[in-house]
């Protein structure tokens, strides 16, 4: 904006006096000063703002994890010493381990299923933990096959691996890696999971009933 000035008596100009000053050179160096330091930080802030998402993302898997492991755990505590009946006549227990899978009867009592009793098998499949099961009823003959069973996805793992402990056939007593005996319960049961390449294994011992039956 400018300001017209009305020439004296008898002067024939007019002169224009600018209210509005620009930049000063002093000013437009601090302000190129600020911007430079800014662009300098920008990176470090996205990298920092990356490495907090990670880190929660980190601590939100870890919880569940550790909340399926809690889950694995109690449904393996709670395992009944029931006998299922097969085809051929034979009353085994209802309990049987491997290095990679256990199958165990154990009670429930959600939603889902209601309440009662369920035979389940945990076991690795494609690159997550897996339990299927399927109602259990003592006494009756178990000729279904477990493609009948609901399938529930546990959690992603690279590795899933069990251990026995308890009175071996041989009279013995020690870790196993299967569990086979159809007259006695394991003491003990260590469980081990990978959940992600390089991640620490998740180790947990879970104590069984060691009973025996004829």
């Amino acid at each position: 904006m400018t300001v017209a000035i009305a020439p004296a008596m008898g002067s024939s100009f007019e002169t224009a006096v600018p209210t509005d000053a620009g930049f000063t050179l002093l000013e437009l160096l601090v302000s190129l000063a600020i911007l430079s330091f800014t662009l300098m930080l920008l990176p470090q802030a996205v990298q920092l703002a990356g490495r907090a998402a990670a880190t929660s993302s980190a601590i939100q898997r870890t919880q569940g994890h550790a909340t399926v492991t809690g889950f694995v755990e109690e449904r393996l505590a709670g395992s009944l010493p029931l006998r299922r009946r097969e085809p051929d006549g034979t009353r085994p227990l209802a309990f049987s381990g491997s290095p990679g899978s256990v199958r165990f009867v154990a009670p429930v009592d959600t939603p889902a299923w209601g309440t009662g009793l369920l035979e389940s098998e945990i076991s690795l499949r494609d690159g997550h933990l897996w339990m299927r099961s399927r109602t259990f009823r003592p006494g009756a003959a178990y000729d279904e096959p477990w493609t009948t069973a609901r399938d529930d996805m546990l959690m992603p793992a690279t590795s899933f691996g069990l251990r026995y402990f308890g009175e071996l056939e041989d009279g013995s007593r020690g870790w196993a890696s299967d569990w086979r005996r159809a007259d006695m319960f394991p003491e003990a049961m260590e469980m081990v999971i990978h959940a992600e390449p390089g991640a620490p294994a998740v180790r947990s011992v879970i104590s069984l009933q060691p009973l025996r039956f004829p």
